[in-house]
């Protein structure tokens, strides 16, 4: 299967688990393991994106050479639908992924941001 179409099915999934899964006031603190890319899942799982996104974002600001979390910031997002921020950190974090990262970024971004000449 090509990559591109596995990013997509990974996408969709995402995005029906934002649908179904929605709670809001469900508390996840309690269980954080430590990990901001784990934990940040397993609230996307709920729904719960700016809980994962403020996870990460201050993983990021402790971390700020760590290109995994990064990555985990754009795809935060993407499933959000938060098109201006993740066209605004990708411009911010383009340089520090490597190419494999980028290429799920590009995809994510031509999904989000067709005309858009930087995920080209």
């Amino acid at each position: 299967m090509p990559f591109e179409y596995m990013v997509l099915i990974v996408a969709i999934v995402l995005i029906a688990l934002r649908l179904f899964t929605s709670r809001k006031g469900v508390d996840l603190s309690a269980d954080d393991t430590g990990d901001p890319i784990g934990d940040s899942e397993r609230r996307m799982a709920y729904g719960l994106y700016e809980e994962a996104y403020e996870l990460v974002e201050g993983a990021i600001a402790e971390n700020p050479r760590d290109p995994l979390l990064k990555a985990k910031l754009l795809e935060i997002l993407f499933v959000w639908g938060n098109e201006e921020a993740f066209l605004e950190n990708a411009q911010r974090f383009q340089r520090d992924l490597d190419s494999e990262q980028w290429e799920i970024v590009s995809i994510m971004g031509q999904q989000l941001h067709p005309e858009e000449p930087l995920f080209k």
